[in-house]
């Protein structure tokens, strides 16, 4: 797989988590602030796991 490809798939999985995050993110009723963490720590996670692997 060369380069071009692969940040295309780089690109298409990381809008892949990041659209379904925005919808459940509405359904939340909570203080903003802990929208913002949770949201913050979760995005956190997916990117240590992408650079660890």
């Amino acid at each position: 797989m060369n380069n071009h490809n692969k940040g295309l798939l780089i690109t298409l999985i990381g809008v892949l988590f990041v659209v379904p995050d925005s919808i459940v993110v509405r359904l939340i009723s909570s203080e903003p602030m802990v929208t913002a963490f949770w949201r913050s720590l979760t995005a956190g996670t997916f990117v240590a796991i992408f650079v660890l692997l």
